[in-house]
């Protein structure tokens, strides 16, 4: 199970940019806006990381730290107002290290992994995994099953394709399950942000062994830099080794093409390709999927559950999904956190015009005033970016020269979803 880190801090857009932020990565978050709060989810469920605030209203976090202290849970303290004696004092009394705000993600992420250990957490090599409740009636998703439920007996490494949000991670879950590997690890790895942890786990001998007899799973395959590649290829012809499925964007031959995948171990993890069907190419699930996904916010968010009208359900099938499942999910958690009952077509109409407004030209822009001219403005740009990076969060810093501290608040403070996109 991934690492369950709780973030304590008493400004909401700081708990919610840390939430996106993690869950980017791959953690599980919860939060906590006071130390009352802090107490109560500590009791109840056992985080594997603090990331704690000092100043609250009502109890300061070298209090709460001192109460941890001797605690399995290793605590990051926060400040935006830190001075060295602060600092000194929560080192003293236990804190693993001190982060200065504004967060740099780079430190932050650095911190944690060495808080967390590159042998802990998502990297760490899952229990048993059930099959995976999918929810189709399509054809084209109908056929996929059936040819993965075939393939889960073989030991051929696949490549699972397709556009963002198709639910390929998904999919390479169920296929372990489905396989003769099932009771061995799934042990799962995103390519675009996790290099560090496929090192650590290719100079771990034991680590190794460890998955050698289960699947290992490797997400955004293309964006592994091809000397981490070049490594793996050679571990994987070296003795027993794990299954291997990985999922891209776009088929496999097109990433060696383009010098982006190593022909060796193209050679690997290709020898079946399957394409998974986008949003738009199945959209008779969509009905189904909608109400299992209000079903799965509801019992895993707390949001208040709202039924779908049918007509909204009908709107929902012949919208434009470019993110797929992964933007359906964010359309649907913004319709249940406003509340109130049915959501009709009226209120779906209204959120999808939210997520793609109308083209606008610069003349139009002209005409406006400044700050929602800029707002328009950088509206489009990211998403078209952000469509350009395949939701990748690293290719979409690169692209747009930002911080990705500061572009993850961008995005949000533009209601763009950007963190769901990424993970298919």
């Amino acid at each position: 199970m991934n690492d369950h880190i709780l973030v304590v801090d008493d400004e909401p857009d700081i708990r919610q940019t840390l939430r996106e932020i993690l869950e980017d990565e791959g953690f599980r978050v919860t939060l906590a806006g006071n130390g009352a709060q802090a107490r109560e989810a500590y009791r109840e469920n056992l985080p594997d990381l603090v990331l704690l605030d000092i100043w609250m209203p009502d109890v300061d976090g070298i209090t709460l730290l001192r109460e941890w202290r001797d605690g399995a849970a290793p605590v990051v303290i926060m400040s935006g107002h830190g001075t060295v004696d602060t600092a000194v004092e929560a080192t003293r009394l236990g804190a693993f290290d001190y982060l200065e705000k504004p967060l740099s993600i780079a430190r932050l992420l650095a911190t944690l992994e060495r808080a967390l250990g590159p042998s802990r957490g998502r990297t760490a090599p899952s229990a048993t995994v059930a099959p995976a409740h999918i929810v189709s009636r399509s054809a084209a998703m109908g056929q996929v099953l059936e040819r993965l439920t075939r393939l889960a007996a073989q030991p051929y490494g696949i490549t699972l394709w397709g556009p963002p949000g198709a639910g390929k991670r998904l999919l390479a879950q169920h296929l372990h399950a489905l396989s003769p590997r099932a009771q061995a690890p799934c042990l799962i790895l995103d390519g675009d942000s996790e290099g560090q942890r496929l090192d650590a786990l290719l100079a771990d001998e034991s680590a190794w062994e460890g998955i050698a007899t289960g699947t290992l799973v490797l997400l955004h395959l293309g964006a592994l830099d091809r000397e981490r590649q070049r490594v793996l290829a050679a571990r994987l012809v070296r003795g027993p080794a794990p299954r291997l499925v990985a999922t891209t964007l776009e088929a496999p031959g097109h990433l060696v093409q383009s010098g982006r995948l190593l022909p060796a171990l193209f050679a690997r993890v290709a020898e079946v390709e399957l394409r998974v069907p986008g949003l738009e190419d199945r959209r008779e699930d969509i009905p189904d999927l909608a109400r299992h996904l209000v079903e799965e916010l509801v019992s895993r968010e707390g949001l208040p559950y709202r039924p779908l009208s049918i007509a909204a359900l009908n709107r929902l099938r012949h919208a434009p999904w470019p993110a797929g499942l992964t933007g359906l999910r964010a359309l649907l958690r913004r319709l249940l956190a406003e509340g109130g009952g049915e959501v009709g077509v009226t209120e779906v109409a209204a959120c999808l015009e939210m997520e793609a407004p109308a083209e606008t030209t610069l003349d139009d822009l002209l005409e406006l005033p400044l700050r929602e001219a800029r707002e328009r403005f950088e509206r489009r740009y990211l998403s078209r970016q952000l469509e350009r990076a395949g939701g990748n969060m690293s290719e979409l810093a690169r692209l747009t020269g930002m911080e990705r501290t500061h572009l993850y608040r961008k995005l949000r403070s533009l209601g763009i979803e950007a963190r769901r996109i990424k993970k298919t």
